[in-house]
C-alpha cells in the first residue's frame, strides 16, 4: 500500500517556495566578508544575494483540488464527495517552513510543520500532520522542469463527520486505523519559476504498518541504460494492492517547457516472463543477471501484457496525478510474485520493446531516515542508526547485505553552494565537507532481518570548526546492495549527517559569545533585518527576549522554530537561551536535541570480500545535465554544478 494506489485521493494546484537565496552562496557566511550588496537581488551584471534574497522560508500549498477520489479499480471518481475538495494547508496555523541542510547540502531541502487539510470550505473533511521529510528523486528522469518527491506520512488525523460519506475517505479510514493511525502521502512540485511559484501535483493512499516513512518499498523501476529516445521515463514506482498493479509517473514523464507530457510511443504496463537470475544470496559471492535488458525487443510470448498507459490524455497528470492503474488476473498475480515490471513500447504488430523495467532481481534497498542532524558533545559521540528497508520483488526480504562508503572531499568544494566566481565574487574561501573524515564512523557490512529492516550505526565526534565560517561539518556517504550486477539505486541517495560543532559557554554568557552567529543570521536573511528588527542588535534582541525564547525552544518540526534553517547547533541555541533568560525572569528552556543519541555499538567489518554496489555512471548524468534548462531558479543552478562535478569525480576514477 502506498500514496499511489488504490484507494487513493489524487490532487493538483500550486505552490510556493519563498526562500531566502542569501543562503545559497556559502561565502555569504563569512561575516567578515560580508557586503550590503549580498542582500540586493542579482542583476545581469551581479549575483548579489540570488533572485530572492527578502525569502521569508515559507512553503504555501494554494489552488490544490482533489480531482480523482478513487475507492476502488473502476469506480465513478465523480460519484465520490472527496472528489472537487479543497487541499489546504496551515489552516490557523504558521506557514511551513521549506529548509535545505546547509549551504553546502542544497538537495535534500525538507518541509517542517506542514499541516494537510481536506475541506470544502466551509466543513473539514480530513486533517492531519506532514511528517518532515526531505525531497527525494530530485530530476530523476524529468527532463523539463526538474521536479522532486516529498513523500512522507500524515500523522494524528482526524476526520470530520462528512467524512463518511465519501467511500474513498472510509477506505482510507479503515486502512488508517489498522495501521499506526497513519496514511502515506506525495508532493510533486515542477516548474519552479516567476514568484517562486510552480505547479504541483500529489495523492494520499494508505499506510502500511512497517512500511518506511520516506519512500516506497516496492517494485523500483531504473532507467540506467535504455535508448536515449526513451529517456523521457526516468525512475519510478509501480506497486501492488487490491489485485491492481499502480505506476507512478508523477515525477518520470517528461514535459516540453508547454508543461505538456512528450509523446514516447504507445506503451504498456508489462510483467517480463524470462525471470532474473539470484545466486548466492547471503553470501560474499552474491550475483544477479537480467533475463531481459531495458531496450530488448520481444515477442508478445515473452511478455504478460497489461493495460495501455495513456499518458497522452488530458489531465493525466493534473487530474490522476500521473498514476496508472492496470488490473491483474490470476496469471498476472502469479507471475508477478518473482517476475520483473516493465514498461514496453509497442513497436510491430507483435513486437514490443523495453524501455524501462525492475531493479534487477528485484532487489531494492533504500535509507529510510538519511538526513540527520546529530549533535556530539564536548568530548564523547552522539549516535544513531539509520534505517534500511531491503525487499526483492516488493516483499521484505532477509540476509541481503548493504555496503557503505564515506565519500572523499574530492567530491565537493565550491559544487555545493556556489555562485558566482567571477571579478565580483565573494571574497571569503570555500571549505571542503567530509572532512576531517576521522569524526564520523559509519558502520559497513550489515545484513537485513526477516521484515526487510536493516540498521546501520553511525557516531559522530565534534567535528570542530573545520569551515570556519559555518556551524559543523556536512558528512556524506553512499550504499549499495552488495549483489554483483545489481541495479545501482537512484543517483543522489546518499547518508547526509550534518555534524554540529559542540562549545562550552559560560552560563550565562556574555554577548560577544552569541553576537556572532545571529550576525549571520541578521546578514542571511535581510526579510528579518530590514523588515522586522536585527538579531546582531544587543538592545532590540533583550527587547525581545520573551518572544525570542519561545521561538529558540520550539522542537524542529515546530513551523515557528528558530533559527527557520534548523541549522544551529544544540550547543548555540543553548548558549542563546541562557543569555535571554537574563532578562525574561525565567529559568532557560532546555534547547532539543534533533536526534536520538542512542547508544549503538559502531562496528567494524571486513568489507573487502562482498561485491561491491552496482558503481554510478557519468552517462546518466551527462544526459540529466543536458536536460536542464538554463535558468538560475531553485535548485537548478547547484544541479549543474552538482552533476558537473559528479561526471568529473566519476570520470576520474574510470582512468584510474
Amino acid at each position: 500500500m502506498s500514496y499511489f494506489t488504490i484507494p487513493r485521493l489524487a490532487f493538483s494546484g500550486n505552490f510556493q517556495a519563498d526562500v531566502s537565496t542569501v543562503n545559497n552562496d556559502v561565502r555569504h557566511y563569512d561575516n567578515a566578508t560580508f557586503e550590503p550588496r549580498f542582500q540586493n537581488p542579482q542583476t545581469k551584471t551581479e549575483m548579489n544575494g540570488w533572485y530572492n534574497p527578502d525569502g521569508t522560508g515559507n512553503f504555501r500549498l494554494f489552488g490544490l483540488q482533489i480531482h480523482e477520489a478513487l475507492s476502488a479499480y473502476g469506480a465513478d471518481p465523480a460519484q465520490d464527495p472527496a472528489t472537487g475538495l479543497f487541499v489546504n494547508a496551515q489552516a490557523e496555523r504558521s506557514s511551513c517552513k521549506i529548509v535545505d541542510l546547509d549551504p553546502q547540502m542544497q538537495v535534500v531541502s525538507t518541509l517542517f510543520g506542514l499541516r494537510i487539510v481536506l475541506t470544502d470550505g466551509t466543513n473539514d473533511y480530513l486533517s492531519g500532520l506532514y511528517t518532515a521529510s526531505a525531497f527525494r528523486d530530485m530530476a530523476n528522469g524529468r527532463a523539463y522542469p526538474p521536479s522532486a518527491l516529498f513523500m512522507s506520512v500524515l500523522t494524528d488525523l482526524e476526520w470530520g463527520a462528512l467524512a463518511t460519506d465519501s467511500p474513498t475517505l472510509m477506505a482510507l479510514k479503515t486502512a488508517a486505523d489498522a495501521n499506526e493511525n497513519k496514511l502515506s502521502i506525495n508532493l510533486t512540485p515542477y516548474a519552479y519559476g516567476a514568484n517562486q511559484e510552480g505547479p504541483m501535483v500529489g495523492s494520499i493512499g494508505a499506510y502500511a504498518t512497517g512500511d518506511p516513512n520516506t519512500f516506497v518499498a516496492a517494485r523500483r523501476l531504473v532507467n540506467e541504460t535504455g535508448p536515449s529516445a526513451k529517456v523521457a521515463v526516468g525512475d519510478m514506482m509501480a506497486d501492488i494492492a487490491n489485485d491492481t498493479l499502480s505506476y507512478d509517473f508523477s515525477n518520470a514523464i517528461n514535459l516540453n517547457s508547454q508543461l505538456q507530457v512528450v509523446p514516447i510511443g504507445e506503451i504498456y504496463g508489462a510483467i517480463l516472463k524470462q525471470g532474473d537470475t539470484v545466486t548466492g544470496l547471503g553470501t560474499t559471492s552474491a550475483s544477479v543477471t537480467d533475463g531481459a535488458e531495458i531496450g530488448a525487443k520481444l515477442s508478445g510470448s515473452d511478455i504478460k501484457l497489461l493495460d495501455q498507459i495513456d499518458y497522452k490524455r488530458s489531465g493525466f497528470l493534473n487530474v490522476s496525478a500521473g498514476i496508472a492503474d492496470c488490473p491483474l488476473d490470476a496469471n498476472a498475480q502469479a507471475l508477478i510474485a518473482d517476475h520483473p515490471v516493465a514498461l514496453v513500447e509497442k513497436i510491430g504488430s507483435d513486437q514490443y520493446q523495453i524501455i524501462i523495467r525492475e531493479t534487477s532481481g528485484g532487489l531494492y534497498a533504500r535509507a529510510d531516515n538519511f538526513v540527520n542532524r546529530m549533535d556530539p558533545p564536548m568530548k564523547g559521540l552522539a549516535t544513531e542508526d539509520v534505517r534500511f528497508k531491503v525487499t526483492q520483488w516488493g516483499k521484505p526480504i532477509a540476509d541481503v547485505t548493504i555496503v557503505t562508503s564515506l565519500l572523499g572531499t574530492d567530491m565537493t568544494n565550491q559544487y555545493w553552494g556556489s555562485g558566482n566566481d567571477g571579478p565580483n565574487a565573494p571574497k571569503a574561501k570555500y571549505h571542503d565537507i567530509n572532512t576531517p573524515p576521522k569524526k564520523v564512523k559509519i558502520s559497513s557490512g550489515f545484513t537485513s532481518g526477516a521484515d526487510g529492516w536493516a540498521s546501520c550505526p553511525i557516531s559522530v565526534e565534534n567535528p570542530g570548526n573545520p569551515r570556519v565560517y559555518v556551524d559543523g561539518q556536512i558528512y556524506t556517504a553512499t550504499y549499495g546492495i552488495a549483489v554483483g550486477n545489481a541495479s545501482a539505486k537512484a543517483q543522489f541517495d546518499l547518508i547526509v549527517i550534518h555534524a554540529r560543532e559542540a562549545q562550552d559557554y559560560a552560563n550565562p554568557p556574555s554577548w560577544d559569545d552569541i553576537k556572532p552567529f545571529m550576525q549571520q543570521y541578521d546578514n542571511l536573511y535581510p526579510i528579518m533585518s530590514r523588515h522586522l528588527f536585527s538579531l546582531a542588535d544587543e538592545t532590540v534582541f533583550r527587547e525581545h527576549a520573551t518572544l525570542l525564547t519561545l521561538a529558540f525552544s520550539r522542537p524542529l518540526d515546530d513551523p515557528n522554530h528558530m533559527p527557520a534553517t534548523r541549522d544551529l547547533s544544540t550547543s548555540k541555541r543553548q548558549a542563546v537561551l541562557n543569555w535571554l533568560a537574563q532578562y525574561t525572569g525565567q529559568p532557560a528552556p532546555v534547547a532539543e536535541v534533533p536526534q536520538s543519541n542512542a547508544q549503538v555499538a559502531v562496528t567494524s567489518v571486513d568489507t573487502s570480500n562482498l561485491p561491491k554496489p552496482h558503481p554510478a555512471t557519468s552517462k546518466g548524468l551527462e544526459m540529466m545535465l543536458a536536460n536542464l534548462e538554463d535558468g538560475d531558479r531553485g535548485k537548478t543552478p547547484v544541479m549543474r554544478n552538482y552533476l558537473s562535478s559528479e561526471i568529473e569525480r566519476i570520470k576520474k576514477g574510470d582512468q584510474a
